[in-house]
């Protein structure tokens, strides 16, 4: 074998093995979904439903997985109607956890929805202590693997770390927070149910945070296919149609925290620079240069294009009903 045709014979198959190693190379870099928990003051206003609802078109169209929900504020209620939208996406066996603490009626939607769609719901089979559920479910997940979302309270966040830091330290790779005014003001999922609750949650937290907050609301118009060509049988529908009367629209903030979890910011908002939110005795927060490790998102397009987003993710029916 002459040295020109072993040099070429070599190219030859070190390309071949190149390549392959490439290929191989690219799909085990290539990026898992989030696996996602989200944590819910289901109760209060109609967004906590229509970002449940976002969360399940998502988990259909494979950008994510639902690990489970969990409920901050006490409310009777809200477990069974969580379980009602969950059903109607498909996943009745979904984990539900609520907070240990007294019952107080918050809102009137859960109250309906429940009675509505959750006659065969029973609390005892479904429901377990919600930082219970977190524990469980962090332990069983790989590590720096698992996104948290918080559209209410932090109640649960608060109570978790207090017991498992370690836990959470080493599971969640990021917490989503619809909270807070940007750079500072006073915002209700911060000061209304347990202020201490967010200051420790907030100022302890040991991942990077990003916060979806009180700026970024969104209008859900009520004249949307989500309400023209939704099923009856559809708990979030209902709650909107039904519950919101004499209105044209009705804001949202939730769907932003649950959209970003998913597609990230990139065409959607900026992100500031990195910082810590600092909560203070009257409720309100302020931003400061204390970390690296927390953002919030800034506005940087027109409102519009994330509202429709929003809608058409919100108005997709489940998967197995012709979509």
């Amino acid at each position: 074998m002459n040295r020109a045709f072993r040099t070429i014979l070599s190219a030859l198959i070190y390309g071949k093995v190149a390549f392959c190693f490439t290929q191989y190379a690219s799909a085990s870099v290539k990026k898992s979904i989030p696996k996602v928990i989200l944590d819910s003051d289901f109760s209060g206003n109609c967004d906590d439903a229509g970002a449940l609802a976002m969360l399940h078109v998502l988990a259909d169209k494979k950008e994510l997985e639902i690990m489970g929900v969990v409920t901050s504020l006490p409310d009777p209620w809200n477990t069974a109607a969580i379980w009602a939208v969950n059903k109607y996406y498909l996943r009745p066996n979904l984990p539900i956890g609520a907070i240990d603490a007294p019952d107080r009626t918050f809102g009137e939607y859960s109250h309906k929805i429940a009675v509505k769609y959750a006659s065969s719901f029973k609390k005892e089979e479904h429901v377990i202590d919600s930082v219970k559920l977190y524990y469980q479910l962090l332990s069983q997940a790989n590590d720096r693997s698992v996104t948290i979302i918080s559209i209410g309270f932090f109640s649960n966040l608060a109570k978790l770390l207090q017991r498992y830091p370690s836990l959470v330290a080493a599971k969640v790779e990021k917490l989503v927070s619809m909270a807070g005014r940007f750079p500072s003001g006073l915002e209700s999922n911060i000061y209304r149910y347990g202020l201490a609750d967010a200051k420790f949650s907030l100022e302890n937290w040991p991942t990077p945070v990003f916060f979806a907050g009180y700026g970024l609301r969104v209008k859900i118009r009520l004249n949307s296919k989500l309400m023209r060509g939704s099923p009856k049988e559809n708990p979030v529908r209902f709650c909107y149609k039904e519950l919101i009367k004499n209105d044209s629209f009705k804001y949202g903030w939730d769907q932003n925290a649950v959209l970003f979890a998913a597609r990230g910011h990139l065409g959607r908002w900026e992100l500031s620079e990195p910082g810590q939110i600092e909560v203070l005795s009257d409720g309100s927060n302020i931003w400061t240069d204390k970390s690296d490790r927390q953002f919030y998102l800034k506005p940087n397009n027109e409102p519009k294009i994330i509202e429709d987003e929003i809608m058409n993710l919100m108005a997709t029916p489940p998967k197995d009903f012709g979509s």
